[in-house]
């Protein structure tokens, strides 16, 4: 025996008939007078003379062959197929989103590197606003990468995610009251500056 919305053994060609056109109704319109009207049109348009059933005969037919549970259980089965075909979608262009974010991350790094090595020959302040806001897009880049593959997006439930993508130096009273020197001891230039250490440091004080 095939699947519940195929013909079933011992069902009548006619039967089975009248059941596809109750099963290509959506959902929220089938009813049996519906059928019974669909049969009626057909039954006028077309070149041979067909006898139109009756709704009683057609309310028989329902009950006997179970339309309704078959129905739900085509139903069920284009809802799964849709849900696959939406899954497998949604897989490909993940990867896509992924693939950007990397791209962005490895331009995150390059940009860190020159702003540390002062590369562009930036001011003091220039530089850390930059880093501020380069911080703030890693930070929604990395939320956005671990949401991309299933995980938290917390390390240890510590990382604290920010969503924007620029953070204003003058909420960091930590940075702004200190003196150049303070700053460029910090910043540090050099092969003993730890970035993770800095942003530690200003978050803890």
């Amino acid at each position: 025996m095939g699947e519940a919305w195929e013909r079933q053994k011992g069902e009548s060609a006619s039967s089975y008939n009248r059941f596809k056109i109750y099963l290509d109704l959506p959902p929220e319109q089938r009813t049996l007078k519906k059928v019974h009207e669909k049969i009626a049109k057909i039954c006028k348009n077309s070149e041979e003379n067909n006898k139109i059933p009756t709704l009683t005969a057609i309310e028989s037919n329902s009950v006997n062959w179970r339309w309704s549970e078959r129905a739900r259980l085509y139903d069920a089965q284009q809802q799964l197929k849709e849900s696959l075909k939406y899954e497998k979608e949604f897989t490909k262009e993940n990867k896509k989103i992924i693939n950007l974010i990397k791209k962005l991350i490895n331009y995150c790094e390059d940009v860190l590197d020159d702003i540390i090595n002062n590369n562009n020959d930036y001011a003091l302040t220039t530089r850390l606003s930059l880093l501020s806001t380069l911080m703030g897009i890693i930070n929604r880049a990395n939320f956005n990468i671990r949401t991309c593959y299933g995980k938290p997006a917390k390390y240890n439930d510590e990382l604290n995610v920010n969503s924007k993508n620029e953070v204003s130096l003058k909420e960091n009273k930590n940075v702004m009251n200190k003196s150049d020197k303070e700053l460029e001891e910090l910043l540090c230039v050099n092969d003993d500056f730890n970035m993770e250490e800095f942003l530690e440091q200003q978050e803890t004080k």
